[in-house]
């Protein structure tokens, strides 16, 4: 959740009492800055949805009793959205220890720039922009997604512009793009933009097995290049130590590059054609990456990984480009 770095912080222990009257009230702005009128707005409290809708100046209101907005006394971030996609939406997140809260407006945003609609991609890198909001921003969210809604590409930015290269797409697909604008108090998501992915220069080849050697055991193979199981926390461990990834090709054939997907990890990785031989990359490995080098003809490739923090988890998908 983007919010959560924002506005996330300590436990805070709530003053209100569990059967006090607590008002949160806010107002929801259209892109041009006018009022947003007769939108439903949700609220998200105590595994509860409740429901209000903005009146004609765009203004709203909810009223909670004290025991919705805490747990256990604790007081617990009340998080709030209107928009539904592939619209432009927003969403807000909120403490209440107060009875009466006033929120900050919401503003709607939906910037993009280019690529237009529906376009066919055809650069094997491709320039994402959009147009600042009005007010600042602490960074933007990149997203891509495939033709049922699911992230492929997630990438955090302080410009309004991103290099994807195309080779993180299946040829000839479908797929569609937004971006988070992530303010002090809320976040304002773009519309989603369609497009399609044309013929990259590097294709995905075919894997047969992936293995690792903490812990010791075998993964569940690639199909055509698309790494289809979450590792999940299985690959734990110290700051001290490393893990080494097999990962076999179907059959050999000239190998030019590597693509990463995941989350909630760093690493420094070293990619070797055979397993004692001189890398032929290193790169330092974030969540979601991409990783080009000299052509090289191999079945295999090894994968020398040693993290900087505990921890490293959540990977989604390794893509080997030829």
């Amino acid at each position: 959740m983007i919010l959560s770095a924002a506005l996330g912080g300590c436990l805070t222990t709530s003053p209100l009492l569990p059967d006090e009257r607590v008002d949160l009230e806010g107002r929801l702005l259209q892109v041009d800055g006018t009022a947003a009128a007769d939108l439903p707005v949700q609220l998200r409290a105590h595994g509860q949805n409740l429901t209000a809708r903005s009146n004609a100046a765009g203004n709203y209101r909810f009223e909670l009793k004290g025991s919705e907005t805490q747990v256990l006394g604790v007081a617990v971030e009340l998080m709030l959205s209107a928009g539904r996609a592939p619209a432009p939406r927003l969403r807000q997140g909120v403490k209440a220890l107060k009875t009466e809260t006033s929120l900050p407006a919401m503003r709607f945003w939906d910037g993009l720039s280019a690529p237009a609609a529906d376009t066919e991609l055809s650069g094997d890198r491709n320039i994402f922009s959009w147009q600042p909001p009005p007010a600042p921003v602490r960074h933007y969210q990149f997203n891509l997604l495939d033709s049922e809604g699911d992230s492929v590409w997630h990438s955090q930015t302080l410009l309004p512009n991103f290099e994807l290269p195309l080779a993180v797409m299946d040829p000839q697909r479908n797929y569609s793009w937004e971006v988070v604008a992530v303010f002090s108090d809320y976040e304002a998501t773009s519309g989603r933009r369609p497009l399609r992915s044309g013929e990259p220069k590097l294709r995905p080849l075919p894997v047969r097995a992936i293995r690792s050697s903490e812990p010791a055991r075998e993964y569940p193979s690639f199909h055509d290049g698309r790494y289809q199981f979450l590792i999940g926390d299985r690959l734990d461990y110290s700051s001290k130590s490393s893990i080494e990834l097999e990962i076999e090709l179907t059959r050999p054939g000239l190998v030019r590059g590597l693509h990463w997907a995941g989350s909630g990890f760093e690493a420094e990785v070293e990619i070797r054609a055979q397993r004692n031989a001189e890398p032929i990359a290193r790169h330092s490995l974030q969540s979601q990456a991409i990783f080009e080098w000299a052509p090289v003809n191999t079945d295999r490739l090894w994968l020398r990984l040693k993290t900087p923090k505990d921890g490293f988890s959540d990977v989604t998908e390794i893509r080997v480009l030829g």
